[in-house]
């Protein structure tokens, strides 16, 4: 199943609790992901590959480097496909093993689910456009990628790794009015839930087909989106009954 401003240290994503104001930064691999300026977390070192197998991830600290502070409304998530333009952006990678429930083979066009928000957690190849389904795949890297690096550079934007030769370039699957749940967890990809659900947390207020950047949500909304295809979900947070 998509970005902030810069620090000082090494590249990393900003992680922090439900704000008041906003939701915290997550997402997977290339894309943005973020909301109402907060203040910015580093990375903690020692992250990397979750046992094969399974959905769920670690954020590594592969990618570009940092660079000077912007001034921004929103802090944000770029995680891949960071061209130099978007220099200013972190980059990193959260590098997701794929356990497909019932064998099926994911291929470009495939859109994926689960039923949870967790390390390590089942997924399933769903109807897009279904509440069961959370990202769409959009193309498959076949062949030895040999770092996340070079996932980052092969994929060219969001990515799942289902085996260490077989990448899956995704971009999430929502429309407006789509509810989504995080579980509670600020390191993993949210998925896609009933509005009815109790777990759900954020609700999806516009879908644009554009690289997410500070303007193109509101001041007091979260993004998440992809650069590959240019995709931005804008979001506003919920209270989970």
């Amino acid at each position: 199943m998509s970005f902030p401003p810069q620090q000082p240290g090494p590249p990393g994503c900003p992680r922090q609790g439900y704000p008041q104001q906003g939701y915290p930064q997550q997402g997977p691999h290339g894309s943005f992901w973020g909301g109402p300026a907060q203040p910015a977390y580093q990375q903690p070192p020692g992250t990397g590959y979750p046992p094969q197998g399974r959905f769920g991830g670690q954020i590594s600290e592969w990618g570009p480097p940092p660079g000077p502070p912007p001034r921004k409304k929103h802090t944000g998530w770029i995680i891949g496909g960071v061209g130099a333009g978007m220099a200013v952006l972190l980059g990193v990678v959260l590098v997701v093993s794929l356990f497909v429930l019932g064998g099926d083979e994911i291929e470009a066009g495939d859109c994926i689910g689960s039923d949870e928000v967790a390390m390590n957690a089942d997924i399933f190849v769903a109807e897009c456009g279904s509440v069961r389904s959370s990202y769409r795949v959009v193309q498959v890297v076949e062949g030895p990628i040999g770092s996340p690096e070079g996932i980052f550079q092969r994929c060219g934007g969001s990515f799942w790794e289902k085996e260490p030769d077989r990448v899956l370039c995704i971009t999430p699957d929502f429309a407006a009015s789509d509810c989504l749940t995080t579980g509670g967890n600020p390191d993993a990809a949210p998925i896609k839930v009933a509005c009815g659900d109790p777990r759900a947390d954020l609700r999806v207020t516009e879908v644009k087909h554009v690289v997410p950047g500070e303007d193109v949500c509101g001041v007091l909304e979260s993004y998440l989106g992809t650069r590959t295809p240019p995709l931005t979900a804008c979001f506003t947070r919920v209270s989970a009954s």
